[in-house]
């Protein structure tokens, strides 16, 4: 269903009926329930709360529609990073497809759907320029963060540094990503360990072979990420 994101499925509850009774009727498939993506609700959190008004509508028309069909629904499945805490909320939903929330981002902390400390992934980068005034380099550009937007505020900056939290990382290049530190109190060296906490974690880890899981300061495990490279 679509419930107001624009981007697939059925936004009129008889063209939902109409869609799960063909289903019903084609050999092979067995229809089970409905679906949904609330993408648009990366928003602050009242003006989600506005937004679930007209989704809870549409969901209730839907849940009437279907049983008044006499077709049973036994899964309503529906939901997003920004609206994980609130799942509980949409009416009917009895599964929750949360993704971004297991280690969240810059853009999550920006709908307040997560704090900055709730950021379990960072890139660990390296500092290795200083050479123009106000500005570093570091080894990592858009072949390790890629080039999500971030999408509150007016949209600029790339990640967060941990370490600094008036260093801008102002652009990438494929291999590196520029820092404007003119704002910074900190003395920037070659050499120099930074942790950076990507705008969007889902592209980032789809970049790397691994991620280390690190508890203080000692790696406890290493993952391999089974999904990468798997594009066609």
């Amino acid at each position: 269903m679509d419930v107001g994101f624009g981007r697939c499925g059925l936004s009129n509850e008889a063209d939902v009926l109409a869609l799960a009774r063909k289903i019903v009727e084609l050999p092979g498939l067995e229809f089970r329930g409905l679906m949904f993506f609330p993408g648009h609700f990366g928003v602050a959190p009242d003006e989600r709360a506005a937004m679930r008004v007209r989704v809870n509508d549409f969901l209730k028309r839907v849940l009437e529609t279907f049983s008044g069909a006499g077709l049973p629904v036994s899964i309503v499945s529906g939901g997003s990073t920004p609206t994980a805490y609130e799942g509980s909320f949409f009416h009917g939903v009895n599964e929750v497809r949360p993704g971004t929330y297991i280690f969240n981002d810059r853009n999550t902390v920006a709908v307040s759907a997560c704090t900055l400390d709730d950021c379990a992934l960072s890139v660990v980068v390296t500092v290795v320029s200083t050479a123009v005034s106000g500005h570093a380099v570091v080894d990592g550009g858009s072949k390790t963060f890629s080039y999500d937007r971030f999408q509150a505020g007016d949209g600029s900056g790339f990640g967060i540094v941990k370490e600094d939290p008036f260093a801008e990382v102002e652009r990438f290049s494929e291999e590196h990503g520029h820092l404007n530190i003119q704002r910074s109190e900190r003395r920037y060296r070659v050499g120099d360990r930074l942790s950076i906490i990507p705008n969007h974690v889902c592209t980032t880890v789809n970049m790397h072979d691994e991620i280390y899981g690190v508890r203080g300061e000692r790696v406890e495990e290493v993952w391999r990420v089974e999904g990468r490279g798997k594009v066609r």
